[in-house]
């Protein structure tokens, strides 16, 4: 048994819960339709997956699926496709990479007690942080992934890294913030 790619499917197909519930029923083989669904099964993707779950060997536990992949129809339906098409079910990849980080002004000064944190562009609950220390420096031990870079720093402004990070591998990462710029209260 193999399940159409996502780009084969019609845009119904891909929009309309009841169209993509039916046509994975089907495929699946089944023997219930989205007309045999209760209003709460209707309006619950989790409660969908459960019974698409109960007819395929394999397929991960909801609460073991990436919340991207909860909440992205085409994401869930290429985890389902993965298994139903006796692929390996896809395993985060859990290694972590060093990533150097020095913090300096635009003098070449060291700046200690900057927060740097690396943000996943696709889920921004993932996140992970680092301070500089006297050296201006820290180590970040990020997962693979796309990351947009941000620091802060009492005294300087905000910093977003103009490019996002990609972390696949060990690095370094240089960053330079700019002194905050005061201002003078009016004091008539």
């Amino acid at each position: 048994m193999s399940l159409k790619n996502w780009n084969e499917l019609s845009l119904l197909v891909k929009r309309n819960p009841k169209k993509f519930f039916d046509y994975l029923s089907e495929e699946l083989g089944l023997d219930v339709s989205w007309d045999d669904l209760t209003v709460i099964e209707r309006r619950s993707r989790h409660k969908q997956y459960k019974i698409i779950q109960s007819g395929v060997d394999g397929l991960p536990a909801w609460n073991e699926l990436s919340p991207f992949e909860r909440r992205n129809l085409k994401k869930l339906y290429k985890k389902i496709k993965t298994v139903v098409d006796g692929s390996e079910p896809i395993v985060a990849d859990s290694t972590t990479y060093d990533i150097s980080v020095s913090v300096k002004d635009a003098e070449d000064t060291a700046i200690q007690g900057a927060t740097v944190t690396l943000t996943d562009s696709t889920d921004n609950t993932k996140t992970f942080t680092g301070t500089s220390g006297s050296a201006g420096g820290c180590t970040i031990k990020p997962t693979a992934g796309t990351y947009i870079v941000t620091a802060t720093c009492e005294g300087y402004e905000d910093y977003t890294a103009d490019e996002n990070l990609a972390v696949s591998e060990n690095g370094n990462l240089a960053i330079i913030l700019t002194a905050a710029v005061e201002t003078e209260e009016n004091t008539e």
